[in-house]
C-alpha cells in the first residue's frame, strides 16, 4: 500500500511515457520471484524467468540489471556462500544480456539515450551529478515536496562540495549495506535494510551512473527503485512491531496514517497530470527558463487558441536564445494562422525563414511557408517550398 500510494509513482502511471517502466518493473519483479522463490528453481521455471527478462528488455534497456537483483537477494539472504551454489542461475541471465547489449551496438550503435543526440549530456558531469539526484530520489519518496514532470536543475544549484558529499554518502551506505551482507553474523533486519537499499541503487543505476541521457532527473527512474525503500520500511515495521502487541498497534496505525497521507498527495498529482497548463507552470516554478516546459506550455496555448499566451511563452525562450528554430517556427504557424487576429503573412514568412535557415530540415514548415506563399501569389517562390518539401518528406 505504500509503494501504490507513494506520490513518486504517480507521474509513471498516469504520464503515457511511464508505460514502459511499469512493464518492464513488472516483468523484472516477476522473473526475479520466480529465481529467488526456491534454491534450485527447476529448468521450466528458469525458462519462464529467462523469457520474461528478454521481455523486459524489450520494454526497456535498464532491465539489464536483473542479474544484480538476483545476486543481491543470493547475498542477503542467502549469506555469501548462496552466490557460489547460484552460478548456474547466473550464467544464462549474463548470457542474456552480453547478447542483447551487442545486438544493440550491431543494431543501433550504442546503448543508453541514443534519441537523446546531442542533447544527451558529457558522462563525466552527468555522473558528478547524480550523487545529488540519487539522494534527491530517497527524499521525495519519504518528504514528497517539489515533485514535478521536469527537474531541470538551475545552473550552479549543486556546488562541487554538495556533489562530493552526495556521492560519499551514497558510497557509506553501499558499502554498509555491503557489509550485511558478507557478514554471516548479520541480524535478519540489517540484511532486510542492506538488500532494500541495493535494490534501491541497483535499480537507478543505468540512468545514475557513467551512461548519460537528456534529463539528470526523471521522477519515474524511482518507481522500480522505490521497490527497495518499501523493503526497508515494511522491515523496519515488521522488526519494531515483533516487540509487543500495543507496539504493533502502533506501528500498524503509524503506516496507516502514511498511506492515508500519501495518497492524497498522489490525488493532487492526478489532477496536475490532468491539466497540461497546470503541469509545465508547476516545472517553470522550479526554473523559469525551462524551455521544454515553455515550449509544451507554448504549444498548449496554440492549440487552446490563447495565442497572445503562446506568443509570450515563445519569446521568452526566443531572449534566451534567439537562435532557436523550432521556436522560430512555431510562432511563424501563429502569425500564419487564420484565427489568429493579430495574423500577419509578412511576420510569418520571416519567422519561418529563419527558423529553415537554422533547422533546415523541417518539410511541414516549408509546406506551411509554401500556403502564405500561393495566398500572397508568390508562385515561384511556393513551387521552390513544395519541392523542398517533396524532397524531404517524398
Amino acid at each position: 500500500l505504500l509503494f501504490m500510494s507513494s506520490p513518486i509513482v504517480a507521474g509513471t502511471v498516469v504520464y503515457i511515457y511511464g508505460l514502459s517502466d511499469i512493464l518492464s518493473t513488472a516483468l523484472v519483479l516477476a522473473a526475479l520471484l520466480l529465481l529467488v522463490r526456491r534454491p534450485d528453481p527447476g529448468i521450466p521455471l528458469q525458462a519462464l524467468a529467462i523469457t520474461l527478462f528478454i521481455l523486459a528488455l524489450g520494454a526497456k534497456q535498464s532491465a539489464f540489471i536483473l542479474p544484480l537483483l538476483v545476486a543481491a537477494w543470493d547475498l542477503f539472504v542467502g549469506g555469501p556462500g548462496g552466490l557460489k551454489k547460484r552460478i548456474r542461475i547466473y550464467i544464462p541471465l549474463a548470457l542474456v544480456v552480453c547478447v542483447y547489449l551487442v545486438t544493440r551496438m550491431l543494431l543501433f550503435g550504442g546503448i543508453g539515450d541514443l534519441e537523446g543526440g546531442t542533447a544527451v549530456r558529457q558522462a563525466g558531469s552527468y555522473a558528478g551529478l547524480q550523487g545529488v539526484v540519487i539522494l534527491s530520489y530517497l527524499k521525495l519518496l519519504f518528504i514528497p515536496v517539489g515533485l514535478t514532470i521536469d527537474h531541470l536543475p538551475v545552473a550552479g544549484a549543486y556546488p562541487l562540495w554538495m556533489r562530493l558529499a552526495a556521492w560519499a554518502f551514497v558510497a557509506a551506505l553501499s558499502l554498509g549495506a555491503l557489509w550485511a551482507g558478507l557478514k554471516s553474523v548479520s541480524s535478519p533486519l540489517r540484511r532486510l535494510l542492506g538488500l532494500g537499499w541495493s535494490i534501491f541503487f541497483i535499480v537507478l543505476l543505468p540512468t545514475s551512473s557513467v551512461m548519460p541521457t537528456v534529463d539528470l532527473m526523471v521522477e519515474r527512474r524511482a518507481y522500480a527503485a522505490s521497490v527497495g525503500v518499501f523493503v526497508c520500511l515494511a522491515g523496519l515495521l515488521w522488526h519494531l512491531a515483533r516487540k509487543s502487541r500495543s507496539w504493533r498497534i502502533v506501528f500498524l496505525a503509524v503506516a496507516a496514517s502514511a498511506v492515508l497521507a500519501q495518497s492524497a498527495v498522489t490525488w493532487h498529482r492526478h489532477a496536475v497530470y490532468g491539466s497540461p497548463e497546470i503541469l509545465w507552470r508547476e516545472a517553470l516554478a522550479r526554473n523559469p527558463m525551462n524551455r521544454r516546459a515553455l515550449s509544451n506550455l507554448g504549444t498548449y496555448y496554440s492549440r487552446a487558441q490563447r495565442w497572445d499566451d503562446a506568443i509570450a511563452a515563445f519569446e521568452k525562450i526566443l531572449s534566451n536564445n534567439p537562435d532557436d528554430g523550432p521556436i522560430l517556427t512555431k510562432l511563424a504557424y501563429i502569425y500564419a494562422h487564420p484565427a489568429y487576429a493579430g495574423r500577419d503573412d509578412k511576420k510569418a514568412l520571416e519567422y519561418f525563414d529563419r527558423g529553415l535557415s537554422l533547422y533546415p530540415k523541417n518539410h511541414l514548415a516549408y509546406f506551411n511557408k509554401a500556403i502564405i506563399l500561393i495566398r500572397t501569389e508568390r508562385l515561384a517562390e511556393a513551387e521552390e517550398s513544395l519541392r523542398r518539401t517533396v524532397a524531404l518528406s517524398p
